[in-house]
């Protein structure tokens, strides 16, 4: 190793920026050599339901070479668990990644290996982004109680020798905690069901800002049976389910996997979700059926139709029917109706047919016939029907007409009759004068 830092801990989640030059690089190696490298050492706490994540590593290089440039790679390296994590930039040797080519004019220069400006931080807390190196714009996710390194390994461009200082090394550490609440109720019919359109996490936080897009994962923990969480966090009710249900889903900080694969979130909350579905599962099914069936034409007739649902209904329930045809015969209530409501709360409606009394021989019987119309299509529709119609008949009770009298004679008319009659003598005597005798 060409030289190494003496190592500086960082307590608990502070940020450390030295401002003294911390080392004078000379005699650098022209080749790349993972055994050469400077390092800064830094330790992570523990915090018991919350992460802890690397959320800017940079150092800053001034190069006082003549005519020469300083090759720069570096990685995170584990110290407790004996283990290199790469950092940006493309594959060198080993775990090695992210090569800076530094000019050779004398200049300082910051860089930045993790430099994330919005998760879940501030722009203002960071430094602005100099250099050419392209920072990850995730956090690392660290292991509590884990000491780790960030390793800068140079080597010199070109023959002639060159010397450089790195300072500034700054490591910015925080921790990341998850508030997940419960929802409020959401509700829907359950004849239809439906899908929520606020999301499960619209009042969840890490450390205590609302989420931002790409910095927290969703995933469903368990779900009542008719109930699925989809990928946007919306919850999605089947029909014909009623009832209270839960969900309970689990949210967690998102980071940098492909950096430091294999840690788990120590900071992920569940929460629970409810989901109401009122009223029936299916729309209601109704019938009709008069009573009496059978009046007559007199005075104090009268049947009660009545309109019955199979289930009591949760609001006012509007149910067509098909209009009576118009007779003087019977009146009432039902003759006026095109619709009939059943209230909420209630089973069932009524309405009258009433005959109207006469004492008119021989008007023979009528019957009234009611139905119940298919309701305005709908998915699915508000009712559907079970028996369809029923009838009332009015009967005649005022016996049958008497035959028609029959009519005197006139005076003309009386002696046409005995002219008839005359002629008709007549003719019976001429005809008996004419036929041959018999005797002998």
């Amino acid at each position: 190793m060409v030289s190494q830092a003496d190592p500086i801990s960082i307590s608990g989640m502070t940020r450390v920026s030295p401002t003294m030059t911390l080392l004078a690089l000379t005699g650098l190696p022209t080749a790349e050599d993972p055994s050469k490298y400077v390092s800064f050492r830094f330790t992570t706490g523990n915090v018991a339901g919350a992460d802890i994540v690397l959320n800017h590593a940079g150092y800053a290089l001034n190069n006082t070479g003549f005519g020469q440039q300083f090759q720069i790679q570096a990685a995170l390296y584990d110290v407790s668990a004996d283990t290199s994590y790469t950092l940006g930039g493309t594959v060198n040797f080993n775990q090695v990644r992210s090569v800076v080519n530094v000019g050779t004019s004398n200049q300082w220069a910051s860089y930045f290996f993790v430099n994330n400006q919005t998760w879940p931080l501030q722009a203002a807390e960071l430094k602005a982004e100099q250099g050419s190196l392209p920072a990850l714009k995730k956090p690392v996710l660290l292991a509590p109680d884990h000491a780790y390194e960030l390793r800068f390994y140079l080597s010199q461009q070109g023959a002639a020798d060159g010397r450089g200082m790195i300072d500034d090394i700054s490591v910015l550490m925080k921790t990341v905690s998850v508030q997940a609440t419960a929802d409020g109720l959401f509700s829907f019919p359950a004849q239809s069901g439906g899908t929520t359109a606020d999301k499960v996490q619209d009042n969840d936080f890490i450390n205590q800002l609302p989420l931002e897009a790409d910095t927290y994962t969703l995933s469903l923990v368990s779900a009542d049976p008719g109930l699925s969480l989809n990928a946007d966090g919306s919850i999605t009710a089947v029909a014909g389910q009623p009832g209270t249900k839960t969900l309970t889903y689990e949210l967690c900080p998102k980071y940098d996997t492909a950096i430091v694969a294999g840690f788990e979130s120590n900071a992920c909350k569940t929460a629970v979700a409810t989901v109401e579905l009122t009223g029936p599962a299916f729309p209601p099914s109704v019938s009709i059926s008069c009573a009496p069936r059978t009046l007559t034409d007199s005075e104090d007739q009268q049947a009660v139709c009545t309109i019955t649902a199979d289930t009591v209904v949760s609001s006012d329930l509007s149910i067509s029917l098909t209009p009576l045809a118009s007779t003087p015969r019977f009146a009432g209530s039902c003759t006026q109706l095109s619709s009939i409501t059943i209230a909420a709360g209630q089973d069932s409606a009524t309405c009258l047919i009433t005959a109207v009394a006469n004492s008119t021989p021989g008007d023979g019987d009528v019957t009234a016939v009611m139905s119940i119309a298919d309701p305005e299509p709908s998915t699915p529709p508000i009712y559907t029907v079970a028996i369809r119609s029923d009838t009332v008949e009015i009967q005649n009770d005022d016996g049958v007409a008497p035959p028609a009298a029959t009519p005197v004679p006139s005076l003309e008319e009386w002696s046409t009759i005995a002219l008839t009659l005359l002629l008709v003598l007549l003719g019976t005597v001429q005809l008996r004068a004419r036929r041959p005798s018999n005797r002998a």
